[in-house]
Order: C-alpha cells, then structure tokens, then sequence
C-alpha cells in the first residue's frame, strides 16, 4: 500500500508540472532549449569532425605506404606526395582542401602531414564555422640492413606423409619458393638477401664443412675428409642432466662433436643415412638456395635441437673462418630463422641419459639454443605442420618477443606462412 501511495503522489506532482503553463516555466524553457539545442548540435558537428580527420589520416597513410613503394630517385616527394594525398581524399568524399601538407625523406623513412577542415552547422551559430584536424604519418622501411636467412628444414621420414594429394617435403618446397617469389615483390630493389639451408632429420650433414669438427668422433674415429658424410653430435659445457652451457662461439677454438657414417647408428635402425641432404652456407644466390631447396629428401628421426644450433652456427659472425661468404655482424644485417618441424624432437647423441630417443634432453637443448639466437639479436619465426599442441608448443616458445610462430594443417595454410613470412620481412612500418 506504501508503494502504491508513493507512486500516486509521484504522479500526481508530475502532472501539475505538466498542467502549468505560467511564464515562469515558459521562460525557462525559452531559455534552455536553445543551450540543449546547440549542444546535442554541436556533438554532431564533433563527430563528424572526428570522421574527417580519420579518414585523412587514412589517406596520409596510404600516400605515404604508396610513396615507399615508387623510385624515389625520379620524382619530387613534395609535388608527387601531395599530388596523391588530395587524390585519396577526394575518393575518401572530403570536399575541403587540404592545409598544410608537407612530405619528407630522410634515409628512406617518408613523412607526411597536413590538416583538414570540417565545416560545422549547429556550432556555426556560436562562430565556430569549422574544426581543423591534423594528421600525420612515417613509413619506416622494415629493412634498412642486410637481410641473412637461415631456412631450418625438418627432412625426417615423417615429411613424406600426404598433405592435400602430395609428400608434406614437396609442400614444404613449394612454400619455401612461394616466400622467395614474394620477397621479390616486397623488398626494395637494392636490398641484400641471403640465405643458408640447414635440412635436418637424425642429425645435420655436415660433409663440406669438416674443418668445423672435432679430430676424433665421439666413439673415436678420424674427422673425415671434405666430401665424406659426417653427422653433427650436440655441442655442450658443462653438461648436467637437463642443464647445458650453450653458445655460438667459433669451432676455432671449441670444435664440434660429431659422427661418421661407420658410427652414425651402431643399431642399423637408420639405414638412409646416405641420402640425407647436406647443409648449405650462407650465399647470396638466392637461385642456387632454390635449387638446393627443391633437391631435398627426406629420411630418418627429427633431431630439431641440432638443427637449430647450426641455424645459428650459419648466421653467427663467430662463425665467419668456416663459411665462404662471412655472415655479417649482427648490428649490421637483419638475421632471420626460419624453422619447420612436422615431428617431436626425437634423436640425441652427446647429451641427457645416453639414450637416441631422447625428447626431454632435446627439447631443453632446444629451448637453450633458441635463447642463444636471441641473444644474438636473430628474429625467429618457427612453423608447426601438423603438429598436436604439445609438440607445437616448443617451436612457440623458442620465437621470443620479436619473432612469430606459425601453424599451418594443409598445403594452402603452409604456402601462406612462408608468404607471410617474406611479407613481414618486406613491410613498412606505419608511424604517427
């Protein structure tokens, strides 16, 4: 009954408010209409301002995206770069000229910037007639040094299963081309690209480069001569269980473990061995990587750790007496990893329990390895085909915070990582 009283004495004040009409209440309403009038007006004057300015922000940044992709040796940045900017406005339907637009080049970075104005209507009435709204925008060149990739590739037994109607290795191959073709079309004309192949399956062929070995194999034989097979063993300090001292320093001085054919798996469990595919150094003949690309086979366990550690090996200037071109210092070239696996990491040789199968001391080493590329400033982007999210998760955890990791389950997915790959590598940063 309270509630009943409260809401009949609630009406009843309301409809004496709305039953007078004195001069009071019609002054004040003469009053505040017109306040209440301009300032919802004036909101939509705002926004609309605020929809001007973002679409000319839209437009200064595609100018200048578009302006880094032109020769800038044959055009006048100022006359071409306003040029453009007031024809994407236009398109954008923004009637009113722009203010004040300014573009420059330094070392390659383009920066534009402007203003446009936005006519007002209910805020016209106070005398403010329109809004200026400034933009601006930088496009940084992803690549201002040389570019040194590293192409880890898993050539185990596992990459001759099917994927959408062909071996996973052929797969691999068309997306590894498909990341070249792109890069093509990306990077600027005069960019510096090279690039080195590390297949790896059991272990990594290391058959060119023996001068990087230890005198004697891990079970006692003589490092063999160029051109023979010999197989890569972990290199390690102060080994410890799980805990190992890794690093990149130069075979010079630390030569590394290794097997030959004779000893490379006393068991016989691995008789392809001999077709396994050799490491390739760092070149700048991008055609000669492609053929060594397209050539691969496949074979064997996944030793991923090892492949890793020479990923790292072949872009490290510690490294530079052993291969015929010397990677660069590492403030002075863009150093990528690209690596794939379709497998858990499976083969050891020199660490853990003395056991080949052996995944908990491989993933460790792994993860060890991929903190010395790190710390060498190289970005690491890691690709799980077909991998369970276990597997896939050693290859995420090892990218770091400027690397990326990728998971592709069919040939399209896989083509489109490594295209996304070399576009990344390829894309102008947006500033301001």
């Amino acid at each position: 009954m309270k509630l009943l009283s409260k809401i009949h004495r609630t009406t009843e004040i309301f409809n004496g408010f709305k039953a007078d009409r004195k001069g009071g209440i019609a002054l004040m309403t003469g009053l505040v209409f017109p306040i209440i009038f301009v300032g919802a007006g004036g909101a939509v004057d705002y926004n609309n301002a605020i929809t001007t300015t973002q679409k000319a922000q839209r437009a200064m940044d595609s100018t200048v995206l578009a302006l880094a992709g032109r020769d800038l040796s044959n055009i006048d940045i100022q006359t071409e770069g306003d040029r453009l900017f007031r024809s994407v406005l236009e398109s954008q339907a923004i009637p009113s000229a722009p203010l004040d637009v300014q573009f420059t080049l330094n070392d390659r970075v383009i920066t534009g910037s402007g203003a446009v104005q936005s006519k007002t209507f209910f805020l016209g009435l106070l005398g403010m007639d329109n809004f200026t709204g400034r933009v601006e925008s930088t496009a940084v060149p992803a690549i201002l040094q040389p570019i040194e990739i590293a192409l880890v590739l898993d050539v185990s037994g596992s990459m001759g299963t099917d994927l959408n109607g062909e071996p996973r290795i052929e797969r691999m191959k068309q997306g590894v081309n498909a990341m070249f073709d792109t890069l093509d079309k990306v990077l600027p004309d005069d960019a510096e690209l090279s690039a080195s192949l590390v297949p790896y399956s059991s272990s990594v062929n290391l058959g060119d480069y023996p001068q990087a070995l230890e005198t004697l194999s891990i079970t006692g034989e003589p490092r063999p001569l160029p051109g023979d097979d010999v197989w890569a063993a972990e290199r390690t300090q102060n080994q410890n269980g799980t805990n190992f001292t890794i690093n990149d320093a130069s075979p010079i001085g630390r030569p590394v473990p290794f097997l030959n054919l004779n000893n490379f798996d006393p068991t016989g469990d691995f008789p392809e061995a001999p077709t396994m595919p050799r490491l390739a150094a760092l070149t700048d003949n991008i055609d000669g990587v492609r053929t060594d690309v397209n050539a691969l086979t496949n074979a064997g366990f996944t030793a991923g750790h090892i492949g890793m550690a020479w990923g790292v090996y072949s872009l490290s200037e510690s490294w530079a007496s052993i291969w015929p071109q010397d990677p660069r210092p590492a403030d002075e070239a863009n150093k990528i990893i690209v690596m794939l696996s379709d497998g858990q990491f499976n083969r050891t040789f020199n660490i853990g329990n003395g056991e080949k199968v052996d995944p908990l001391h491989s993933e460790a080493y792994f993860q060890e390895m991929c903190q010395v590329a790190q710390d060498r400033n190289i970005t690491i982007y890691t690709i799980a085909l077909n991998l369970n999210a276990v597997d896939g998760a050693k290859l995420e955890n090892c990218v770091g915070p400027n690397g990326a990791f990728f998971s592709a389950d069919s040939a399209d997915e896989l083509t489109n990582v490594f295209e996304e790959i070399a576009r990344r590598l390829g894309a102008i940063r947006l500033t301001g």
